[in-house]
């Protein structure tokens, strides 16, 4: 169950600041990882996480 809520903070919970998980740490901490890492979350763009989580809730 602690994997879901892990989940569910990273993609789609919007914190006090109006951010998701991933959100957050990519404008904080994105630009400091290695290449290899910068492209992963490349892989996990915000926008898409949204679209797909969002077109099955509303």
């Amino acid at each position: 169950m602690e994997c879901f809520e892990t989940l569910w903070y990273l993609f789609i919970h919007r914190f006090p600041n109006g951010m998701r998980g991933i959100e957050w740490f990519q404008r904080d901490k994105g630009h400091r990882l290695p290449l290899e890492h910068g492209a992963l979350l490349a892989l996990l763009r915000v926008s898409s996480w949204g679209r797909l989580i969002h077109s099955d809730i509303g």
